[in-house]
């Protein structure tokens, strides 16, 4: 899998903007159970109001409540909360190596400065300063006296770094001048008892506000001195990455994850677990999908067609497309393969090379197993009777018992298939992946069992008949693979 990390973006908004340290209103006696957040802070109910409802409760789509002026946020396009920076700090996923190349992509020779300077100058550790056609890099130390150094030939920051010769779009790319906030049903305040706690997150994020409104108030008395506001920068720079890992280690903490909470812990579309049955009569390329997987398995397809599973089978097959199966634990080559899905419950669609007989109805089978022939117009009618128990008849009423579609809810695949796969039909559990796009699944077909019947390394057949399958046949069941085959 190919992981592309790309920088955030934001759309400004000046009352999606947080510009206070201040937590409560000053100069009000607070309660507990009736705290009055500051209106400019980061808990401020101007700003970020509240989830699906105003406070009245008259108003439930998004904006702002003409009868108790609450702002109502919808969390399905939640806005873009965020606080302005005061100066450029690096994204947490800067490609330091890449800057030092041009806009067009090709290595810049002309950039003297390594990839640690850059990223000194970038976090406000280093300054340049300009001596007529040539400039030096200088580093900041506790001793140095910023009188010392011209303010018109001293460079701090973006401008620095535009000096050097680094590219426009790397700075565009790696350089951010705000800071998302989360919405604070994120980072909630702890309240207890007696008094209000604020979490290390959100106290972060006050300290970082009070530093950049200290900074905006320094620029205006260090105007022609940029070396006054190196140190003040730093700090917010260096306040900027900590709440980026506080964030991070937030959402990968083992027991308490947001990662895990909102995301792990949640059922996914394009994957399904299900039990693996027997099924003799399939092509070795085919696995049978029981109906009732189809809805998370392919969602597109099920909402695209209304649930009609034929018109989803044909889209499958008219689309020649395949998905990976894994039997976990993953231990060999053969642990993975693809396969082209049939849905179990669907009779006409399929008839395809090669898999001709992967959705074929076997009467023979039924009348070995005592089943009646269902009549080809029922909605039942196809693969639904070799699923579980099938369709039964009381023995001594002779009317239907009814439909067992346990097998429904389950994949079955060719028994050629589980040597490779250390899989057998005594409650093994596989994982089917679905693949969407065309380039996935076309190469995903070179790993398709046809095409790969031979151990390439030893020269060996991958697949045979599993030990289990042949002492388990009786009679009938041989009988039955005999008729098909002659059928074929």
């Amino acid at each position: 899998m190919n992981v592309k990390v790309s920088r955030m973006k934001i759309h400004k908004m000046e009352g999606n903007r947080v510009t206070s340290h201040l937590i409560l209103e000053p100069h009000r006696r607070q309660k507990v159970d009736s705290l009055v957040y500051h209106d400019e802070g980061i808990f401020s109910k101007r700003v970020f109001g509240n989830l699906y409802r105003c406070d009245c409760g008259l108003k439930t789509d998004e904006g702002v409540c003409d009868i108790c002026g609450t702002r109502v946020v919808d969390p399905k396009s939640m806005p873009d909360f965020y606080i302005e920076l005061c100066c450029w700090c690096s994204v947490a996923f800067a490609d330091w190596d890449k800057s030092h190349r041009n806009d067009d992509g090709k290595w810049n020779r002309r950039i003297k400065a390594t990839v640690e300077q850059i990223k000194s100058i970038a976090e406000y550790r280093s300054f340049v300063y300009v001596d007529q056609d040539s400039y030096e890099i200088m580093d900041v130390d506790e001793g140095l006296d910023p009188l010392q150094f011209e303010g018109d030939r001293t460079l701090i920051g973006v401008d620095a770094l535009r000096h050097v010769g680094v590219s426009k779009s790397w700075i565009k790319e790696s350089m951010v001048d705000w800071l998302s906030v989360p919405h604070t049903i994120f980072r909630p305040m702890v309240i207890s008892s007696a008094n209000p706690f604020i979490t290390p997150i959100n106290d972060l994020y006050s300290t970082i506000i009070k530093r950049i409104n200290n900074a905006l108030e320094m620029e205006e008395l260090a105007k022609g001195r940029p070396l006054y506001l190196l140190s003040a920068y730093r700090v917010i720079s260096d306040l900027y990455h900590q709440i980026l890992d506080k964030l991070f280690a937030e959402l990968q903490d083992v027991e308490y994850s947001i990662l895990k909470g909102e995301i792990i812990s949640h059922p996914i579309s394009g994957a399904v677990r299900a039990t693996l049955v027997n099924r003799h009569d399939v092509h070795e390329d085919v696995i049978i999908i029981g109906d009732t997987l189809v809805e998370t398995l392919y969602p597109y397809l099920f909402k695209k067609y209304g649930g009609n599973m034929e018109e989803v089978n044909r889209h499958l097959v008219e689309g020649d497309m395949v998905l990976l199966v894994n039997r976990p634990p993953t231990i060999n080559h053969a642990s993975i393969v693809a396969m082209k899905p049939r849905i179990a419950s669907i009779y006409p669609v399929g008839k395809t090379e090669g898999t001709d007989l992967c959705l074929k109805h076997n009467e023979r089978y039924c009348n070995i197993r005592q089943m009646r022939w269902i009549d080809p117009k029922s909605p039942n009618y196809g693969d639904v009777e070799k699923w579980g128990q099938g369709v039964e008849i009381d023995p001594e009423t002779g009317e239907w018992d009814g439909i067992d579609t346990m097998g429904l809810r389950c994949v079955g695949m060719n028994p050629i298939m589980m040597d490779g796969m250390n899989a057998d039909v005594d409650g093994d559990v596989l994982l089917e992946v679905a693949l969407y796009s065309f380039a996935a699944i076309e190469e995903a077909k070179r790993i398709l069992p046809s095409r790969s019947h031979m151990n390439y390394a030893n020269g060996t057949v991958r697949n045979h008949i599993v030990e289990d399958f042949i002492f388990a046949a009786d009679e009938g069941l041989l009988e039955n693979l005999f008729y098909l085959r002659d059928e074929r």
